[in-house]
This record gives structure tokens, sequence and C-alpha cells, in this order.
């Protein structure tokens, strides 16, 4: 059986991200995942593409302003990616987009301000704010496949 999209969530914001300097102010940022993708086998981040990704000007994070004030337009070309390519090709879509098969998740907590925070089995932990709602969406989506996880 193949992979299937179980859902997508768009215009997520890592809380921590990695600036690298730039000239006359223009840098780059190297966590430019705006979008959750859940399948039936694992969780994808993906970096939909948006103008300005993974661009900072005057030490503001562009790609992440993206996120907050664009979602309708990253939510239209991510539903674009989701109808014409398997959830592989979309990971494949851009080298910033990575993996976690549920297999490898030791530990998903829930915050209360819209975070989520994901543990691998190796520690590394991945953490994003979320809208409310979104939050929640990705909360009862994840009780279906880690349900001994989630915290």
């Amino acid at each position: 059986m193949d992979e299937q999209v179980q859902l997508a969530i768009y215009g997520i914001n890592k809380t921590v991200k990695t600036e690298r300097p730039g000239i006359l102010g223009v840098g780059a940022i190297a966590d430019i995942e705006n979008t959750v993708i859940i399948t039936d086998k694992r969780i994808l981040f993906i970096a939909v593409p948006v103008y300005g990704e993974g661009m900072s000007l005057g030490g503001q994070d562009i790609s992440g302003w993206q996120s907050i004030l664009n979602k309708k337009g990253i939510e239209n070309k991510g539903l674009d990616m989701i109808k014409s390519m398997t959830p592989q090709q979309i990971l494949k879509s851009n080298s910033a987009n990575f993996e976690i098969p549920f297999e490898y998740i030791k530990e998903v907590k829930f915050g209360w301000f819209g975070t989520v925070k994901i543990i691998d089995i190796e520690g590394r932990k991945y953490q994003y704010t979320l809208r409310k709602e979104d939050r929640n969406k990705l909360k009862l989506a994840l009780q279906n496949y880690l349900p001994d996880k989630i915290k």
C-alpha cells in the first residue's frame, strides 16, 4: 500500500533557528521548514517555496514572517504539491526538508502556547509554534500513530 498523507499543517515556525551571517545585513536562515505533513508512516517537515525563503534581512527572518503573514499562500502551494507529488517526492523537493519516521520518535510534547516539541530516539529536539487550532489537529492526528508517546 502506498504512503498516504493524513494531515498537512501550513505556516509552522521553528522556535530556534540557525542564522548564517551575510553581507550588508542580508543573511541566511538554515531552518526554513514552514509545513508539517503527517503520513501513515512518518512526519515530514517541509519548506513549501515562498518568496524570501531562507533569507534574513537586518536580523529579521523573512521565511518566518512568511509563515505568519502568508499562511494561505503557503497552504495553496502546499496543496498543489500534495496533489501532484508523492510524499517521497515532496521530501526530496528541497534540501532543507527532512523526515522523522514514527519508529524514531521517542516523545511528543504539546505546550500551552501552541508549541510542539518532538524528541527522537537519539535525543534530538525539534520545536515549533503553531496556531492553537493547528496544534489541536496535529495532536489528534499523532494520537492515531503514537498514542503512548504523546505528552
